[in-house]
């Protein structure tokens, strides 16, 4: 049996983050020692039903356990998403909860003793949308981001005292490693002329 439901589809999408974000490096023998808050905004372009690309600011602090370090850093990131399900608003076959997983390139800007420094980074992470309403979604995500090259482990923002290269050994790429847990509000725009799609039963 086949039938046709209508869809839905706003193009675009904006919202808003806050959470908690953290920090692995030399002054995190504890992930839970080095938590504060996150909180940004993204910008996604929908192509599909499971397909978007998004750009997305978050700024957070790396703080250290027990020195006295507390420096701001602002992550900047495109990703590519994927839902799991074909998530949309329909009047048959309705997706209202999808999980999704994105990854891509982003980089980090922050201060040190020789001033502003960027760092560039691998994004990737999973999450969990909610689109409780034609136009709006609550979206549940999970970021962690890999700092690469030498200026990646110097997200302490002290050369002198943190140097590249000292390091925990328990992070193998040898870099500071930055993550967001973060709840999401999101509105959608720039809705596409309706049209059909096809359901098989």
């Amino acid at each position: 049996m086949c039938a046709q439901a209508q869809v839905n589809m706003y193009s675009m999408e904006f919202g808003a983050h806050a959470g908690a974000g953290y920090y692995v490096g030399e002054l995190a023998p504890h992930v839970f020692m080095t938590t504060t808050e996150a909180y940004g905004a993204h910008l996604r372009y929908k192509m599909n039903d499971r397909w978007a690309l998004k750009i997305q600011g978050i700024r957070q602090r790396v703080i250290g356990s027990k020195e006295d370090v507390n420096n701001p850093i602002w992550n900047t990131d495109i990703t590519a998403d994927f839902n799991f399900f074909d998530f949309g608003q329909r009047d048959f076959d309705i997706y209202q909860v999808s999980p999704f997983i994105f990854a891509g390139i982003g980089c980090s800007i922050f201060k040190t003793t020789d001033g502003p420094t960027a760092s560039p980074y691998i994004p990737f992470g999973v999450g969990l949308k909610w689109k409780f309403h034609d136009r709006m979604q609550l979206q549940l995500a999970w970021q962690h981001n890999a700092h690469i090259l030498w200026n990646g482990d110097c997200l302490e923002g002290d050369k002198q005292r943190y140097p590249t290269g000292q390091k925990d050994k328990r992070n193998f790429l040898n870099n500071d490693l930055t993550s967001s847990f973060t709840l999401c509000l999101v509105v959608e725009f720039a809705k596409h002329h309706c049209g059909n799609k096809n359901i098989d039963y």
